[in-house]
């Protein structure tokens, strides 16, 4: 082993100037002549950077490319290894970029014996290589190597200005260059072997020992396309199943799919399907591989033509196993090849979001606010708003940083690292306390669920938000800081289910070809005013409303919901069954109807038998008044209307077929401190909103990517109605009183809306200026003071609807 005496005597050890460099090796073969030779250059006053260098927290890839691109010049210890490592490949094919536009000198060093001419990446073969023994290797670099390194390192140092007047003026910058960059999302069940499956890819490793990824595991991962370098953002999905609802609100589009079956456990092509339509969900027309892994322990074959003709975004199927590294090289060669074909990774990016991006990347914080994201915006020349909104969309769909400005109770907080919203969201709904507690959690409870160097007290609230705007908790009625999440409830149906019998319900169903993980939790969050004090458990719900009792409850291994309304007058199970149907449809189309939802009707006398609805509302249009049914051993004569009136609302049908309907806007002006009530309230409007009298909006309703306050200020004018929610809350609101009621009261002295005032809860308000209007409930009694909320809420959503149906 060389040591620190070995001096070359002809080359000063005092430097002049202070110049960097990089030092390339593979650390199988290449370490300890790599380790040397960084002693000999330090002691020569060369600033070298190597690996090692990088502190914990910083992002390996993006260090690396950073300081390539600011070295002087590269060396290349040129090792079998080093030929052969993809991460010693991609380093190279960046230097040479840099090189090419920069004109940094490259230092390659090869070994006798070891490596011969043909080992040499073509584009390097016409460059001087130093001829080194193969045994420095093992002894360190040789004397006369060292000389001949240390003149060119001399040569290079007196080519350069120094330092104190030396400044980097770059070439004139290119306005737009590929962005070379996508996001790569691994999904499947559990313990398919996704995490072994992204180290073999990534780093050629295989451990054999991967715990249970939990929740989402974030890879940096860089690969060579031509002469380009492509970057993925890897996303490896925890496959548990009380993850897997929560995993859609991570899915985007314009992403590269890898979808990983086994065949362990039998069912593969079910399961593909499933995978196939939550991506085609919320992916879109994403591109797709199907890796079937683990293909030695548990061969299994797939109906490929089959898949490929339903789900044409499949660009192919690759049989792998990471133990042996089989199929590996042909993965990662498909991947390169999809990846390089997306334009969505080729898309040109400016120079100037190049720049905000990178320093959002190398970001140590885990979260800031959007002004801060602004001022970035401002100091690289981005003025725009367009531009700094599309920009946050396209990093947001990389998943380099989440942002959620959209909404007023996120914004502060509107761009973070995504593992830190992901591990904070999953390190709740993995807890152990919570699950013990069906689903029951407290805000306090985060000070010990969730570390707080990470997590501090006031980004709690955040937190929940956030699962809040997802569906995945709602917060208890007056209890703001009690929250349930339906996913963490118990699975036993309780006892009471047995009370919904067919034959003495009011019954509907959906039949889905796929039922996703998640949908009835979701329906629970939305629901949650009408099932307060009633059974809830994971696949189902209890619902209460106007003397009646619903019984809403998934039946998975059959990929059906259940609906049965009992009790109470017929027009009230129609009223509750229209807004279970309207709360389950609006589901469905979040999944942009890609479940091939199917709504059913039941037949009276033969409740285990259903009919397409759809179908019967096309006989009631072509004037079919009876049609056979073949049941059993018998033909049924089934009576259209007798069907259709049995379910639905009067004149329903006729308003929801009818094109010229005008929908009257509703606009929500409330307190933040009242959106239990609020929830309650919509909940009663959703009979009007099926009906197509009405149609809400709030705050809530603002999608991503849109500007909060402007499009609170376009509902609010485009709005017939407005809705003041009276509480001392609202009143005490400077946004509520000075921007929201005073351009309310404007339109409404105009003639361009009505304003009617809910009150709420008891306050002083008789000397506001809306005083003078008509309000609800009658005679302005407070909701909270009635004594039954049910009748309260009938009250004004009756008020809402005589002024909806005066309106022209």
């Amino acid at each position: 082993m060389a040591t620190k005496s070995r001096l070359v005597k002809n080359v000063s050890a005092e430097p002049r100037n202070k110049i960097s460099c990089y030092i390339c090796y593979a650390r199988l073969d290449g370490l300890e002549y790599a380790k040397v030779l960084t002693d000999r250059l330090r002691h020569q006053g060369v600033n070298v950077f190597v690996d090692d260098d990088i502190l914990p927290g910083e992002k390996i890839t993006d260090v690396i490319q950073n300081k390539i691109q600011h070295a002087d010049f590269f060396i290349l210890i040129g090792t079998p290894a080093a030929f052969k490592s993809e991460w010693v490949k991609i380093e190279v094919q960046f230097f040479y970029r840099e090189m090419q536009r920069s004109q940094q000198r490259l230092l390659p060093i090869m070994f006798r014996g070891l490596s011969g001419f043909e080992d040499i990446p073509q584009f390097l073969q016409d460059i001087q290589w130093l001829q080194e023994d193969k045994s420095t290797l093992r002894d360190g670099p040789s004397e006369q190597g060292l000389s001949q390194l240390f003149h060119a390192v001399q040569y290079i140092r007196e080519s350069v200005t120094p330092i104190p007047t030396r400044i980097r003026v770059p070439s004139k910058p290119e306005k737009k260059r590929p962005l070379n960059e996508g996001k790569l999302i691994l999904v499947g069940r559990g313990e398919v072997g996704k995490t072994s499956l992204v180290r073999r890819l990534t780093n050629d490793e295989f451990r054999g020992d991967e715990s249970k990824t939990q929740g989402i595991n974030i890879t940096d991962w860089k690969l060579l396309s031509g002469s380009d370098i492509l970057q993925l953002n890897v996303w490896d999905f925890g496959g548990q199943e009380i993850m897997h609802a929560t995993h859609q609100f991570f899915l985007t589009e314009r992403s590269l799919y890898i979808l990983v079956l086994n065949g362990r456990e039998g069912g593969e092509d079910i399961d593909a399907e499933y995978w196939l339509k939550l991506i085609e969900s919320f992916g879109g027309d994403s591109p797709v591989i199907i890796v079937q892994n683990k293909i030695v322990q548990h061969p299994f074959e797939l109906n490929y033509r089959g898949l490929q003709t339903r789900y044409p975004q499949i660009h192919g199927f690759v049989k792998t196993d990471c133990k042996d590294a089989v199929g590996i090289d042909d993965l990662r060669q498909l991947i390169q090849r999809v990846a390089a074909e997306m334009p969505e990774i080729r898309m040109q990016f400016p120079a100037d979001w190049f720049a905000v991006k990178d320093k959002l990347s190398l970001m140590v914080d885990d979260f800031m606010g959007f002004l801060r994201f602004r001022q970035i915006c401002e100091s690289e020349g981005i003025q725009n708003e367009s531009d700094r909104d599309t920009l946050c969309w396209v990093l947001h769909c990389l998943g380099i940083a989440l942002n959620y400005r959209d909404d007023p109770r996120l914004r502060e907080t509107s761009v973070l690292k995504p593992e830190w919203v992901t591990n904070g969201i999953y390190k709740i709904i993995n807890a152990k306390k919570i699950a013990d507690r069906q689903g029951e959690l407290r805000l306090s409870d985060l000070n010990w669920l969730l570390p707080r160097d990470r997590y501090p007290l006031e980004k709690h609230l955040f937190l929940l938000e956030l699962m809040r705007k997802f569906s995945l908790c709602f917060a208890f009625p007056d209890e703001e800081d009690r929250y349930l999440i339906p996913e963490l409830l118990g699975k036993e149906e309780p006892k009471v289910t047995e009370a919904f019998v067919p034959d003495e319900c009011l019954n509907f169903e959906y039949h889905y070809a796929i039922l996703p993980e998640g949908l009835i939790p979701r329906f629970i969050v939305r629901s949650h005013t009408l099932s307060r004090n009633q059974e809830r458990w994971r696949s189902g719900v209890i619902l209460s409303y106007e003397g009646c009792k619903a019984l809403v409850t998934a039946v998975t291994a059959e990929r059906r919901v259940i609906v049965r309304v009992m009790s109470g007058d017929a027009g009230a199970r129609r009223r509750l069954l229209a807004i279970i149907r309207y709360d389950v449809d609006r589901i469905n189309r979040e999944f942009k109807d890609r479940l091939d939802a199917q709504p059913k009707v039941p037949l009276t006398d033969f409740p285990e038998f259903s009919v397409d609805y759809h179908k019967l509302v096309a006989f009631e249009r072509q004037g079919v008044e009876t049609f056979p049914e073949f049941i059993g051993q018998n033909v049924v004569s089934v009576d259209v209307n007798e069907l259709l009136n049995g379910i639905d609302l009067a004149t329903q049908r006729e308003e929801a077929s009818n094109l010229i309907v005008k929908l009257k806007s509703v606009f929500f002006s409330y307190s933040h401190k009242d959106e239990s009530l609020r929830d309650e309230l919509e909940t009663h409007l959703k009979l009007l909103q099926r009906q197509s009298v009405i149609s809400t909006w709030h705050d809530r309703k603002i999608l991503p990517g849109t500007e909060w306050d402007h499009e609170i200020d376009q509902h609010l004018e485009r709005a017939r109605i407005i809705l003041l929610l009276i509480s001392a809350d609202f009143i005490a609101s400077d946004y509520c009183w000075e921007k929201e009621v005073k351009r309310a009261l404007e339109r409404h002295e105009s003639g361009e809306a009505v304003v009617i005032p809910v009150m709420l809860r008891s306050c002083d308000w008789q000397d506001a200026p809306f005083a003078k209007l008509q309000g609800l409930p009658k005679e302005m009694k407070p909701v909270k003071s009635w004594p039954d909320r049910d009748a309260a809420w009938t009250n004004v959503a009756t008020g809402i609807r005589e002024v909806a149906q005066a309106l022209k």
